[in-house]
């Protein structure tokens, strides 16, 4: 993505009348880091989004103009749109954006160093299908009320969002992103000659992968990592185990390094799996006689090794509505169980894929839908599941998969349900080299963080009802590495015990 700057006239515009009550939620935001005017803004954007014509109409736009400029966004404009939820690693790479700008003396999406606003998302550990970002300046030589700025930049930001000859990219009302982190700070820039203090806001916009998706990767990874754990939890006599497999010795008594989330590899996982609704079918195959080989390079990746697993479960005949997260997480768990038991199975005609030490990705999607043909006695709603596995013919990141997880069932496992998200964590290099930065991210819903990582030691530390854990791992030259803590019980206290690294 080429650097724009920006270049900005700051002007003050005074606005009167401007309040900001505090509800439950707010207090609940402000709590995990947001400022009063970062929640405000967080505010107006779902307010614009609730109902985009009136706030336009309040802000002396006209209503029958903007449908006349977007004709596409009429059902969006006249309807509204869900509001985006707070995220908390997109707050943070909200945060680092604003900061560097106001350290460095610049306004502008790229950052100096060459990074895109893309980039930034995915170093705090965000994994996402989209990303967007919208930048808010107010710029003032007198002291002016913060309140009154915030104000001012979401109308800007708003305006030249509707604003057909304006180019700016509609994060606002773009029904595909559904999280938001908001970032405020103030400082002095010099802008095009001219010094003059300032408010910067930055805005970045994702859409994530699905929470079932997350999770069963998250099983995944664990039963790369401890194979013979993960079988025995299953009732499988891990002593069998070995004996019907002495080839799959070494991997099911050392483990497998941890696969990385691709999002290619989801883009064809989750084509495959609206497909297989659309057309009512439910197989490796596609009715035009594709592979899963062809799919994942339709997807633009380039496989020199591939693989491809499928699940399908039923979520009841007198269901209606969403299904409740108890439910995905238990179907999630029938399908993983379903899908290993398998690869250990002796004479199972199923390829393994989890087991599998070349291959070093993966992409999930884990969706809803009907199917008279597909569901039978249980009934026409089911939950599908596609998995691609792929070894990449270009050079792939290596990096640290992580999950925080509390452990209800005392198993001494990370299961569906018990991933703790928002959790703090830091990722600091012990290296002497560029590995010695600080990254500070958050765990996503199912529990797991993902960060991209250069070879060398680090040390992970994660905060949980503030009861610190850290733990010291080391990423290799050619395998990423994987870090578990677990919270025994869901209690304060960390069971040791539980606190693993496999490399």
């Amino acid at each position: 993505m080429k650097a724009k700057i920006i270049h900005i006239i700051a002007a003050i515009v005074l606005i009167f009348g401007f309040c900001v009550n505090a509800s439950a939620e707010e207090n609940s935001l402000e709590a995990n880091g947001l400022s009063g005017y970062e929640v405000a803004f967080l505010d107006m954007i779902n307010e614009a989004r609730k109902n985009p014509l009136a706030v336009a109409s309040s802000m002396g736009m006209d209503p029958d103009q903007i449908l006349a400029d977007f004709p596409e966004l009429y059902d969006i404009l006249t309807e509204g749109l869900p509001p985006l939820t707070f995220n908390e690693n997109l707050h943070e790479a909200a945060r680092v954006h604003t900061e560097d700008m106001l350290e460095e003396g610049y306004y502008a999406h790229d950052s100096l160093d060459g990074r895109t606003y893309d980039d930034r998302i995915r170093d705090v550990g965000y994994l996402p299908l989209l990303t967007g970002e919208s930048l808010g300046l107010s710029g003032f030589s007198n002291f002016i009320d913060p309140a009154e700025s915030v104000r001012t930049m979401f109308e800007r930001m708003f305006r030249d969002q509707l604003d057909p000859a304006g180019g700016e990219q509609m994060n606002i009302l773009d029904s595909e992103l559904t999280h938001v982190g908001i970032a405020m700070g103030a400082g002095t820039l010099n802008l095009g000659g001219y010094t003059f203090n300032a408010y910067i806001i930055t805005c970045d916009f994702g859409r994530s992968v699905e929470v079932a998706g997350m999770q069963l990767f998250q099983l995944i990874n664990q039963a790369r990592s401890r194979p013979l754990d993960v079988a025995a939890s299953l009732g499988m006599d891990p002593e069998q185990v070995l004996s019907d497999l002495p080839e799959l010795h070494d991997i099911l008594t050392e483990g497998l390094p941890p696969l990385t989330f691709n999002l290619q590899l989801y883009t064809a996982a989750r084509a495959h799996a609206e497909d297989m609704f659309k057309e009512e079918y439910y197989g490796h195959d596609s009715p035009d006689g594709r592979t899963y080989e062809d799919r994942i390079r339709e997807a633009g990746y380039d496989p020199l090794a591939s693989g491809e697993s499928i699940g399908l479960q039923c979520l009841g005949s007198d269901f209606i509505g969403e299904p409740d997260d108890n439910l995905v997480d238990h179907l999630v768990s029938l399908m993983f169980r379903k899908i290993f038991a398998c690869e250990l199975a002796p004479d199972g005609d199923e390829e393994r894929n989890i087991l599998d030490p070349v291959l070093r990705e993966v992409g999930i999607s884990i969706i809803t839908g009907t199917s008279s043909k597909l569901g039978g006695i249980c009934g026409d709603n089911l939950l599908m599941m596609v998995a691609d596995f792929g070894l990449s013919s270009t050079e792939q990141p290596h990096g640290i998969e992580g999950v925080v997880y509390s452990d209800l069932n005392q198993d001494n496992l990370y299961s569906p349900g018990e991933g703790i998200g928002r959790v703090s964590v830091s990722v600091e290099g012990l290296s002497d080299d560029d590995t010695s930065r600080r990254v500070d991210l958050y765990t996503n819903e199912a529990g797991g963080f993902s960060l991209p990582a250069v070879p060398g030691e680090y040390r992970i530390s994660v905060v949980v009802d503030d009861h610190e854990m850290t733990r010291d791992i080391e990423v290799g030259e050619e395998e990423n590495s994987v870090v578990m803590f677990s919270v025994c019980c869901g209690s304060e206290e960390a069971d040791p015990s539980e606190i693993g690294q496999t490399e």
